[in-house]
């Protein structure tokens, strides 16, 4: 008799600086018998929201770009972190890569 059990993983997401921001994730952890984690395989769509006078800046860990939101499958634990800036440089900065 076969037996499978679900792979199933972290996600942690974090904001850089904490007061820059937020990030929110499209799906909610969706392991059976783990309501902290997730399936293996599953797409998570990530959103990162500045905080008044910050800037979304990029992404580190397993996601990277600028591309807001971002993809993200969830084949292993993983580690995100939203970068912002803050203020008007902050602006220009942005203006400028573009």
């Amino acid at each position: 008799t076969a037996n499978f059990s679900q792979q199933c993983y972290t996600l942690t997401i974090s904001a850089s600086p904490v007061a820059g921001g937020s990030v929110e994730a499209d799906i909610a952890p969706n392991c059976s018998g783990d309501e902290t984690k997730y399936a293996s395989g599953t797409q998570v769509q990530l959103r990162a929201i500045p905080a008044w006078g910050y800037l979304f800046a990029g992404w580190g860990g397993d996601a990277a770009g600028s591309t807001n939101p971002s993809k993200l499958t969830v084949d292993g634990d993983k580690m995100v972190t939203a970068h912002f800036q803050e203020g008007f440089w902050a602006y220009l900065a942005l203006v400028r890569r573009q």
